[in-house]
C-alpha cells in the first residue's frame, strides 16, 4: 500500500487522495470532506489523534495564521465560525493566541482503525507551485522506528515539539534547522566529546551552526562519512543522531553571519565532495537500486476545477510507505 496522501485548498477541504489515505482515514471520501472539521468537530478525531488537545491547538494556530493574511475570505471565515461553535474549539482559540503556518516534519502518535494499531507518523506538507494556494499532504511512517525513549520520537528529536514551539518553549533537537529524516544511526552518550568522537578522527566541530540552533546542542561535521552528528542534551546525557550533510544544509536556514557561512561552506564541500564518483559507479548504483518489477509511470491528469463536486484520487507507484513518499500521480476519478 502506498503512503497515504491528500490534496487540500487553502480551507483544507479535501481536492484528492490517494488509496492509502482512503483506506486509513475513510472520512475524506465523504462529499465536502474538510480535514479542519474533521480534525477538530468528529468524534473519531478526538479518538485518533493521542492528546486530542495538544493538535486541536495546532490547527487553531493554523486557522489564526490563514485568518491574519486573509481576513476577508469569506470560506474561511465560515469555517472559523463552524468549529468555534464546539466548546473546546472555542475555549482554545480565546485562550492561545500564537500562530502556525503548516505541520510540516511533525512527528506524533496516531490510532489507526484499519491497522488496529497506534502508529508513529510523520507529516510532510508539499507547496505544488502550479497550486501554490493547495496543500499536497503525505503521511508516512518508520517501520522499526519507534524510539525506546519516552522523551524521543521515533526520527530522534523530542517528542511533541511541536506542540511546544509557538509556546515559547524551544525543543533544540526539533528546532526548524533539524532534517525531518531517518537518521543513519542513534546513540546515547555521557558527555558532548563522546558524541563528537563519533564523527571520526578528522571531524571537524561546527561551534556557529550549534549555536544557531540552540543551547544543549552540538553539531560535529564528519567529512569522512559525510555526515553530521548531531547530539543534543537530554536529561544530563546526549542524544545523537548522524544524518546525511547534504540534508544538513539542505534544511538550515541563511544566517548571514561570517562564522555560520563557512561553517555551512564546509558543509556544501562535503556534500559535493561525497558526490565526486565516476559516471559508470553512479550508473550501477542506480541500477542496483531499481526494483526488479515494472514500475508504474506516474502521469498527471487534471485536477477538478474550483466547484466541481468530484474528487480527484491520488495514485503512488509501488513501494513500501513506511520506506517514506512515493511519486505522487494525480488521477481524476470519474
Amino acid at each position: 500500500m502506498p503512503s497515504p496522501a491528500y490534496l487540500s485548498d487553502g480551507t483544507w477541504s479535501i481536492l484528492a487522495y490517494n488509496h492509502g489515505m482512503a483506506e486509513w482515514w475513510p472520512w475524506v471520501a465523504e462529499p465536502d470532506a474538510n480535514l479542519m472539521r474533521w480534525a477538530l468537530l468528529s468524534p473519531e478525531a478526538r479518538v485518533q489523534y493521542s492528546d486530542w488537545e495538544k493538535h486541536a491547538e495546532v490547527y487553531v494556530r493554523l486557522l489564526k495564521f490563514a485568518l491574519a493574511s486573509r481576513s476577508g475570505d469569506k470560506a474561511l471565515l465560515r469555517l472559523i465560525s463552524d468549529v468555534c461553535a464546539d466548546p473546546d474549539v472555542d475555549r482554545i482559540w480565546k485562550t492561545h493566541y500564537d500562530l502556525g503556518a503548516d505541520r510540516d516534519g511533525h512527528v506524533f502518535h496516531m490510532n489507526v482503525p484499519a491497522l488496529g494499531e497506534t502508529v508513529e507518523v510523520v507529516s510532510h506538507v508539499l507547496f505544488p507551485a502550479s497550486l501554490p494556494e493547495c496543500r499536497l499532504v503525505v503521511i508516512t511512517w518508520v517501520e522499526g522506528g519507534e524510539s525506546n525513549s519516552h522523551s524521543l520520537d521515533a526520527l530522534g528529536g523530542v517528542r511533541d515539539a511541536w506542540a511546544e514551539r509557538a509556546s515559547g518553549v524551544r525543543h533544540d533537537s526539533r528546532d526548524w534547522t533539524r532534517p525531518a529524516e531517518v537518521p543513519r544511526r542513534s546513540a546515547s552518550c555521557r558527555t558532548p566529546d563522546e558524541a563528537a568522537a563519533l564523527a571520526g578522527s578528522g571531524g571537524v566541530h561546527l561551534p556557529a551552526l550549534s549555536r544557531h540552533v540552540g543551547p544543549g546542542v552540538r553539531l560535529t561535521l564528519s567529512p569522512a562519512n559525510g555526515s553530521v552528528i548531531w547530539a543534543t542534551q537530554e536529561s544530563g546525557r546526549w542524544a545523537v543522531a548522524e544524518f546525511n550533510a547534504s540534508a544538513v544544509v539542505a534544511n538550515f536556514p541563511y544566517t548571514g553571519g561570517p562564522d555560520t557561512t563557512t561553517e555551512l561552506d564546509a558543509l556544501r564541500r562535503t556534500t559535493l565532495a561525497c558526490s565526486r564518483q565516476p559516471a559508470g559507479t553512479k550508473r550501477s548504483q542506480a541500477a542496483s537500486r531499481v526494483p526488479k518489477r515494472t514500475a508504474r509511470t506516474g502521469v498527471v491528469r487534471q485536477l477538478p476545477q474550483a466547484g466541481s463536486s468530484r474528487k480527484a484520487t491520488l495514485a503512488m507507484s509501488h513501494g513500501d510507505p513506511r520506506r517514506g513518499s512515493a511519486q505522487l500521480v494525480a488521477d481524476a476519478a470519474g
